[in-house]
């Protein structure tokens, strides 16, 4: 081992073996030894003496030793002798959604936790709808690749020994429908997502819960969850019981729940957005509307010993921020901001969003004293983007919580330290598989062409109508094929599965490349009656684009049971053999209609219309699958 630590617990030297092994895949190390000392404060200082082989780092927290020792290995390529930073919040956190599908197995999530060490994070917050056990419900998680208690307790303990902290982030209101899908939850069940208020059973049901998490993970913190409960009160609870205004609902339960925590000495998180909602006089729509008048008194009522944890995705104004962390104000004593590293509702990152978001996110929590952040990602849709993605902004995160300012040569650079040299660019990139010419730089309003144009069906063509308006002026095929080549032309500098990530991408744009413009290809040649254009469709293109499919599938399926689970891959394999499906069966209709076996293909009789209406033809967001897949009932 070139890099020793002179004194530590066996712990903290295993940590130490672990973190230096990960810089020695990418990195050459020169032989140093490494003192560590804790101090009083908020600052990291490493020194570094080339002539003695030493290096002293200081912090005061357990993970600012691994944060130092990714700055160590900076210093001697940079030939510096001392770094100081300044930690600009107390708390620095990552949430891993483990619930649309894809619970990350073990192996990927300890890559992670190394990862996240020597970024200098805090927290792993890990997101659990139903995918833990609980040992006296076989149903919850049932075929859903749930953690079990031993495999929660080994990532937690993993954790701890890089000094940071793991906390379950459970659902105790809505957002339980896999859950609650069972015939043995119906008397818990307002509606298919939503816990049933005032209902023994539901609190029965939640004890189980809090008992479970306490008995499994160190952390005295759990996250109860409580966004989005647009169905309480509105279901099932109207059959029981008088209506009741959400406001008083909304508070009886969480108070109940925090009752609950305080037995079982565990500390609450909850989501903020309903509770926002109910405090505001004015009744407006919006997850957090700007101005939203609190009402005072009833924010004075609300519970103190709990976290509110404000999140925000999609703000690019610093105003905005502030007036929304003011109104925090009046009811939390304790904030935490969560942002969104933008993985969900596509099948490419959107790291353009990610970045004009985060920004002035942080600098506003920076200004009004918010101490407390957390980079959030979601699955939402089946989890089609792999967490390997999040990895670029979980960066600019970092570097925010030890910088006043950030730029992006020094989030690169420390991309380079902590995941893998020469991969931050390409990984960033991706961004354009989305982000195609014509939409909006950053794509703040989420436009997922290579979602729709992957899935849509070939003889429906719902999207083809977009695609015909682009073409007048742009040039999808000419787009992809050059997204292809970009990608490929990174494969040789990455290793692992980050290259297995890159490959699965470089087959999707082989894909769009032959597929995004199939639809008007064949209604142009359909209408003209071109008969050798059809042929050349049905002898060449098509059986094309199946091939190209099925070697997105299989590295789609590589990049996932490298990283996940398998429950959950079920539904992409369903998605991919439906689109194969449908593409043969469009090369048989097709053929049927050059042999005048049929003298009309009906799907092509349709007049194409626009799906959204969008500021460019491309300009649209469509995350649901079964939005873009089907037209009719299934």
């Amino acid at each position: 081992m070139m890099w020793e630590l002179v004194e530590g617990s066996s712990t903290t030297l295993k940590a130490v073996k672990i973190a230096t092994a990960w810089l020695e895949n990418h990195h050459n190390l020169k032989p140093t030894k490494i003192y560590y000392q804790t101090i009083v404060g908020n600052e990291l200082a490493v020194r570094y003496d080339q002539a003695s082989g030493t290096a002293h780092i200081s912090g005061s927290m357990d993970v600012h030793l691994f944060r130092g020792l990714g700055l160590l290995l900076e210093m001697q390529q940079a030939g510096i002798s001392e770094k100081r930073e300044t930690m600009q919040f107390n708390q620095l956190g990552f949430m891993l959604e483990a619930s649309r599908n894809a619970v990350m197995n073990i192996k990927s999530i300890k890559q992670f936790i190394v990862m996240l060490a020597l970024m200098g994070y805090t927290g792993l917050y890990l997101y659990m709808e139903d995918t833990y056990e609980i040992s006296s419900r076989p149903y919850f998680g049932y075929l859903r690749g749930r953690f079990s208690q031993i495999e929660l307790q080994e990532i937690d303990q993993y954790a701890q020994l890089f000094g940071i902290e793991v906390v379950p982030c459970i659902q105790t209101l809505a957002h339980l429908s896999q859950a609650l899908k069972w015939e043995t939850m119906a008397e818990t069940r307002e509606d298919k997502d939503t816990l049933l208020v005032g209902s023994e059973a539901t609190y029965a049901f939640i004890l189980d819960m809090l008992e479970t998490v306490k008995a499994t993970f160190s952390s005295n913190k759990v996250h109860i969850g409580l966004d989005e409960s647009y169905g309480v009160g509105l279901g099932q609870y109207l059959n029981l019981f008088p209506y009741t205004e959400r406001f008083t609902l909304i508070k009886a339960h969480l108070e109940e729940v925090v009752s609950l925590c305080r037995e079982l000495d565990l500390k609450p998180l909850v989501w903020s957005d309903f509770i926002y909602h109910t405090l505001d006089k004015k009744g407006l729509s919006g997850y957090y509307p700007v101005e939203a008048e609190i009402n005072k008194k009833k924010a004075e009522s609300m519970p103190k010993d709990v976290t509110y944890v404000y999140w925000d995705y999609g703000e690019f104004d610093s105003e905005k921020y502030e007036k929304r962390i003011e109104n925090h104000r009046l009811f939390a004593d304790d904030v935490v901001f969560a942002g969104g590293i933008h993985i969900y509702g596509a099948i490419a990152p959107n790291h353009g969003k990610s970045l004009k978001t985060l920004n002035p996110a942080l600098m506003t929590c920076k200004k009004t004293g918010v101490k407390k952040i957390l980079a959030t990602t979601w699955g939402d849709n089946g989890q089609e983007t792999s967490h390997w993605n999040a990895l670029p902004i979980m960066q600019w995160y970092a570097e925010h919580a030890y910088h006043e300012e950030v730029t992006a040569e020094l989030a690169a650079d420390r991309f380079a330290t902590c995941v893998q040299p020469g991969l931050y660019d390409s990984m960033l990139s991706l961004r354009f598989l989305d982000e195609v010419p014509g939409v909006e730089p950053l794509n703040h309003y989420m436009a997922n062409p290579s979602k729709f144009l992957l899935w849509q069906d070939p003889l429906l063509g719902l999207f083809d109508e977009h695609v015909h308006q682009y073409q007048k002026d742009g040039n999808l095929v000419q787009h992809y094929k050059e997204s292809k080549e970009a990608i490929a032309s990174h494969l040789s500098e990455t290793i692992d599965v980050f290259q297995l990530n890159l490959q699965f991408y470089q087959s999707l744009a082989a894909v769009l490349e032959l597929k995004a413009t199939f639809g008007i290809d064949l209604l142009s040649a359909y209408q003209d009656k071109q008969m050798d254009s059809l042929k050349e469709l049905v002898d060449n293109r098509i059986p094309a684009i199946i091939n190209a499919v099925e070697t997105l599938r299989n590295r789609h399926s590589a990049i996932w049971l490298a990283t996940y689970k398998a429950f959950g891959w079920e539904t992409l394999d369903i998605r991919y053999g439906g689109l194969l499906q449908r593409l043969k069966t469009a090369h048989q209709r097709i053929g049927h209609y050059i042999t005048g076996e049929i003298n009309q293909i009906a799907e092509l009789e349709e007049q194409r219309l626009p799906f959204l209406s969008g500021t460019t033809p491309l300009s649209i967001n469509v995350p649901d699958y079964n939005d873009i897949a089907f037209t009719g009932y299934h």
